[in-house]
């Protein structure tokens, strides 16, 4: 009698761990999918910022230039 109760109890035990798993490996998928859409929304924001940082980086320039431009002009 008292091994079939042990039996029993060790089935159900193994019945949660199965089910356990089922989860746990759902879990796993899940994050695995989150991480990578994560990772391609990365990418894109990097490589927006790096335009910004190009364009303003650009006018920057060109207005360091025409301030340049205008000093030596007034000068002359």
């Amino acid at each position: 009698m008292e091994h079939a109760n042990e039996e029993a109890t060790l089935s159900k035990l193994r019945a949660q761990l199965a089910s356990q798993h089922s989860y746990i490996h759902e879990d796993i998928h899940s994050l695995r999918r989150r991480n990578s859409e994560l990772t391609e929304e990365l990418k894109d924001l990097s490589l927006q910022v790096q335009e910004c940082l190009s364009e303003r980086l650009s006018q920057a320039c060109v207005l360091t230039w025409l301030d340049l431009r205008v000093q030596i002009f007034c000068k002359v």
